[in-house]
């Protein structure tokens, strides 16, 4: 018989983790780190434990986590999980950059700080412990076992953990390289539908996938961010087409500096020449046929010199 437990994500956006188990095989979906403002904050000593407290609970012969996707809410606690690991060829690439990224940041920040002259020990020992961490974050990463998108109107591939089936079928995200799930056990057929949106450039493919690969399925596991959403999304196209609109018309500010000379005087035999320098904000626009127009001016400051 099949099973399903939520251990996270019902009644928050993210920290998403899902087990699916049988007598001898089990299959996570996502172990996605809590986001600021959704659900408990936790520390690291937190987050380790939770992880080997439901991994410890419900061991079986085959296990293995899979990813949908490459967002910390769904992947964030990969650090602490002891079993195989699945995720999408570019996701994997995705966070072997970020980690790449952050570990040169990190190592620049040493190389400036290794040049002052009044160092903090606390400091220095805490700039070696994040790059050890980048490291070794990037160094797991590597051990991530992958899938390969599925070419445009061909089956995916399946992944088999015991007696357990997982079917990748990729989706269209905020993020690239995501999926949804099929997953097949003790014949059961387990829709799991990770993040999705129909408002993307992807999103035309969402429909056709569920039609033809989403049949006679027992449960279905959906996210509901925006359930509670009032109307429609705006598309993508959409979205595009008022930013194009708007850098088309290529508005720019400029800052200019005028001068003008005044003389001022009480009487005949007093007077005072002054310079007035005035700083002022200029609205440019550019015109389909590549002239410049002003649109607005605004004065910013006024500076008197006697």
């Amino acid at each position: 018989m099949a099973n399903i437990k939520v251990h996270r994500g019902l009644n928050q956006i993210g920290g998403c983790i899902t087990e699916i188990w049988t007598n001898t095989s089990r299959v996570f979906i996502d172990f996605g780190q809590n986001l600021p403002g959704n659900g408990e904050s936790t520390t690291s000593e937190q987050d380790f434990g939770m992880v080997i407290d439901i991994i410890d609970k419900n061991m079986k012969e085959h296990e293995a986590v899979f990813y949908t996707h490459a967002h910390e809410d769904h992947v964030g606690l990969f650090w602490y999980i002891p079993i195989d690991q699945y995720i999408g060829e570019g996701s994997k690439e995705l966070l072997l950059i970020k980690y790449k990224i952050l570990e040169e940041a990190i190592k620049k920040e040493k190389e400036q700080y290794s040049q002052q002259p009044e160092r903090d020990f606390h400091k220095g020992i805490m700039l070696e412990m994040k790059y050890v961490s980048a490291v070794a974050h990037a160094d797991e990463v590597k051990e991530f076992k992958t899938w390969t998108r599925a070419e445009a109107k061909k089956a995916p591939a399946s992944i088999t953990i015991g007696d357990i089936k997982v079917t990748p079928f990729y989706n269209c995200h905020s993020i690239y390289d995501s999926y949804m799930f099929l997953i097949e056990a003790d014949g059961k057929r387990i829709w799991h539908t990770g993040d999705y949106r129909e408002h993307g450039y992807l999103g035309k493919g969402l429909f056709p996938t569920l039609k033809k690969y989403a049949t006679n399925i027992d449960v279905l596991i959906t996210e509901g961010t925006m359930l509670k959403h009032e109307g429609r999304c705006i598309h993508e196209r959409e979205v595009s087409r008022k930013m194009a609109s708007v850098m088309q018309a290529q508005i720019r500010l400029c800052l200019g500096i005028s001068y003008r000379y005044r003389t001022t005087s009480s009487n005949k035999r007093s007077s005072n020449k002054r310079t007035e320098a005035f700083v002022h904000l200029v609205f440019v626009h550019e015109k389909n046929d590549g002239t410049l127009y002003g649109k607005g001016i605004k004065t910013l400051a006024r500076f008197v010199f006697l």
